[in-house]
C-alpha cells in the first residue's frame, strides 16, 4: 500500500513539473486608424517604357479624324462623327500572346478584341503600327491638349 502511494505522489510530481511553460503569444495591439501608415500611392507608368509611350492621344496622320487612345489598359478608337470603340488591350511578345521575355522580343504586339497591330515605332511624337492581319500601316502623331 505504502509503494502504491509512493508512486502516486511520484506519478503527480512528474506530472506537475512536466506542465507546459509555453506561455502563449502576446497579441500585438492594433495601432489607431490616425497613426497607420497610408498606403503607397499607385507607381505612375514609366514614360520611358513602352507602354508608357502608348499612354494618351494619338492622332492619324493619313485620316485627321481618326484617333487612338490609350488609358492604362483600355484602347479607345474614336472617328469624328461615330461613338467611341473602347476596349482592353495588352502588350505582348506575339499574336498569339504566348509567354516570353520582354527583354529578348525585337517588336512588341498590341492585342485587342482578337486584333494584333505590331509596334513598329514610338517615341514621344511618333507611333507607328502595323495591323498584322492586312499588313496595314497605321502612321499617328501624339495630340497634346
Amino acid at each position: 500500500m505504502r509503494l502504491h502511494l509512493i508512486l502516486i505522489i511520484c506519478a503527480l510530481s512528474v506530472a506537475i513539473s512536466c506542465k507546459d511553460t509555453k506561455q502563449a503569444p502576446k497579441k500585438e495591439a492594433i495601432p489607431p486608424v490616425e497613426s497607420m501608415p497610408t498606403p503607397a500611392e499607385p507607381k505612375e507608368i514609366p514614360k520611358t517604357s513602352t507602354f508608357g509611350k502608348l499612354q494618351g492621344k494619338w492622332q492619324s496622320t493619313e485620316d485627321p479624324k481618326s484617333f487612338l487612345i490609350f488609358e492604362g489598359t483600355k484602347r479607345i478608337a474614336l472617328y469624328q462623327g461615330r461613338e467611341p470603340d473602347s476596349q482592353p488591350f495588352k502588350l505582348a511578345a506575339n499574336c498569339d500572346d504566348e509567354k516570353a521575355t520582354y527583354s529578348k522580343v525585337k517588336t512588341l504586339y498590341i492585342l485587342s478584341d482578337g486584333i494584333c497591330w505590331s509596334i513598329d515605332a514610338i517615341n514621344s511624337e511618333h507611333l507607328e503600327l502595323t495591323y498584322v492581319d492586312r499588313g496595314n500601316i497605321l502612321t499617328y502623331k501624339k495630340v497634346t491638349q
